[in-house]
C-alpha cells in the first residue's frame, strides 16, 4: 500500500517510537555554548568578567561591524524535505551566493548533534578545513592566481573552537563578496542540530527551517536509498527515516518564534511559491526579486555533478512525488504512521501558519 498522501495532521496521533538513550539536542547545545565560552576565555587570558561577557555577545565573528555582509542564511531541515529546492530559489536572487552542502557546524562541533571530546574543551580538530574547501569549490571556475589576487585563502587551522568558527564564517563572507554578492546561503540539512547556536554565535544570520509531511519524507528517503544503495546503504529502512524526521521536528519546534529563525512548509511552497517566497524574503530582510521564484538557472555552485537525486530541485518548482516511487505494504505503512511524531508536527505546522498570518 502506498503511504497516505493526506496531511499528517489528519492522521491518528500515536506515541512516537523510542530512539534509545541518546543525548538531547538541548544538552548538546549547552555543552557547545560552554565550549565556545571557554575558547573565548582562553583566547582573552585574564580578562575581567565584564569583558568576557562583552566578547561572548559577539563571539560569532572577529570582523568589524562595517565588514558584515547584508545577510547570512542557513537552510536546515530533515533530508528530503525540500532543502535543496529552497536553496535553489534563494540562489536565484542576484545578491545571494549559494554554497554547497559543507557540513561546517557538524565538523566543528559533532556530526550527530553530540559534541566531540575536544569540542567540549573549546578546541578544534581542524575538520572544518574540508568544509572550507567545499565552499571554495562553489567558485571553482576561478584560477589559483585569481584567488590569490583577490586575497582569498582557506584560513589556517585554528586551535580554539571559537576562532575556527569566526574564521570559517569570515571566509564564507569573502567568497560571497568575490562573487559580487552581499548575501550568502548555505544548506546542510542536519545543521538543525545547532540551529539555536547559529543565531547566537553568528551575527546577522537567519536560519530557515523547512518542514514537510512525515510520510512523504519517509517515502522519499527510502526511495532514494533503493535507487542509490551504494551511497545510502543504511537508509532503505523506513525506521531510519522516521527517526530522522522526528529528530528534526524537535529541533524545529524549539526554534519556533525565536528571533533569527524563519519557517517554510514544503507543501505550501509547492502550492503557492510566490506567496511563500515573498513572505520568507520579507522575514529575512532580503529584497524581493522575481528570480527567486524561478530559482538558479543551474546548480553548479551548490549541487555536485554526482548528486543526481538533487537535479529535480533546479528549475521549475515541482513536487518530487513519483508514481513509480517506493510503496509500502499495509503493516509497514501502519507502523510508519505510528512511529511518526504527529503531535509535534501538527503543533509546528499550526504555529508556523499562525505566525505567517500575522
Amino acid at each position: 500500500m502506498k503511504i497516505s498522501t493526506r496531511d499528517s495532521c489528519n492522521q491518528p496521533i500515536a506515541a512516537s517510537r523510542s530512539e534509545g538513550p541518546r543525548k538531547t539536542i538541548a544538552e548538546a547545545l549547552h555543552r557547545i555554548r560552554s565550549a565556545l565560552t571557554l575558547g573565548v576565555e582562553m583566547t582573552m587570558g585574564s580578562s575581567t568578567a565584564k569583558d568576557r561577557t562583552a566578547s561572548c555577545c559577539h563571539r560569532g565573528s572577529c570582523m568589524p561591524e562595517q565588514d558584515l555582509p547584508n545577510g547570512r542564511m542557513f537552510v536546515v531541515g530533515c533530508s528530503r524535505s525540500g532543502t535543496t529546492l529552497l536553496l535553489s530559489r534563494l540562489a536565484g536572487h542576484p545578491a545571494v551566493h549559494a554554497f554547497p552542502e559543507t557540513g561546517l557546524l557538524l565538523r566543528l562541533f559533532g556530526m550527530r548533534g553530540i559534541p566531540t571530546a575536544l569540542a567540549r574543551l573549546g578546541l578544534s580538530l581542524g575538520r572544518e578545513q574540508k568544509s572550507l574547501r567545499k565552499a571554495l569549490g562553489s567558485i571553482s571556475r576561478l584560477s589559483q592566481s585569481e584567488l590569490r589576487d583577490a586575497n582569498i585563502f582557506i584560513p589556517k587551522r585554528q586551535v580554539y573552537l571559537q576562532a575556527a568558527l569566526s574564521a570559517s564564517i569570515h571566509f564564507f563572507d569573502q567568497v560571497a563578496r568575490l562573487q559580487g554578492c552581499s548575501w550568502w546561503v548555505e544548506k546542510t540539512p542536519r545543521h538543525y542540530y545547532y540551529a539555536h547556536l547559529i543565531t547566537e554565535q553568528v551575527p546577522n544570520t537567519r536560519v530557515i527551517h523547512i518542514v514537510r509531511d512525515g510520510a512523504d519524507v519517509v517515502r522519499s528517503i527510502v526511495d532514494r536509498a533503493r535507487r542509490h544503495p551504494e551511497l545510502f546503504p543504511r537508509q532503505s529502512d523506513p525506521y531510519y527515516a522516521t527517526a530522522q524526521w522526528n529528530r528534526a521536528l524537535r529541533a524545529h519546534i524549539g526554534c519556533l518564534g525565536k528571533a533569527g529563525h524563519a519557517f517554510v512548509i514544503y507543501e505550501d511552497l509547492i502550492t503557492n511559491p510566490e506567496r511563500e517566497l515573498s513572505r520568507l524574503a520579507r522575514e529575512c530582510g532580503l529584497s524581493w526579486h522575481p528570480n527567486i521564484v524561478a530559482g538558479a538557472l543551474n546548480g553548479a555552485s551548490f549541487v555536485a555533478s554526482e548528486e543526481i537525486w538533487k537535479r529535480h530541485a533546479i528549475g521549475p518548482i515541482l513536487s518530487d512525488r513519483n508514481p513509480k516511487a517506493t510503496v509500502f505494504d499495509r503493516p509497514t505503512t501502519k507502523a510508519i504512521t505510528s512511529a511518526l511524531n504527529l503531535k509535534i508536527y501538527c503543533s509546528l505546522v499550526k504555529g508556523i501558519r499562525a505566525s505567517s498570518a500575522v
